[in-house]
């Protein structure tokens, strides 16, 4: 499957599309970073739960912004053809 080029003109496919294969992971690849993070350093279970919950909180907040980016990318893209 190409993920750059099957697109459609529908931007509520798309969103469908971006959410199914990135828009629920990124939050929970962060969230699990942090709590590595932690493990590695051997802080306690507490701030091992809260680097967990840092990250998947630092997470939504770039998947709003990449989501964003994409967003504008695509909606640019249709006006070009």
């Amino acid at each position: 499957m190409n993920y750059g080029t099957d697109y459609s003109s529908t931007k509520a496919k798309n969103l469908g599309r971006i959410y199914k294969y990135f828009y629920n992971y990124l939050p929970t690849f962060f969230g699990h970073g942090f709590k590595g993070v932690a493990l590695i350093y051997e802080l306690g279970k507490l701030d091992t739960k809260s680097s967990f919950k840092l990250g998947v909180e630092y997470g939504f907040f770039l998947q709003f912004g990449v989501f964003s980016y994409i967003m504008t990318a695509i909606q640019n893209r249709h006006k070009k053809d």
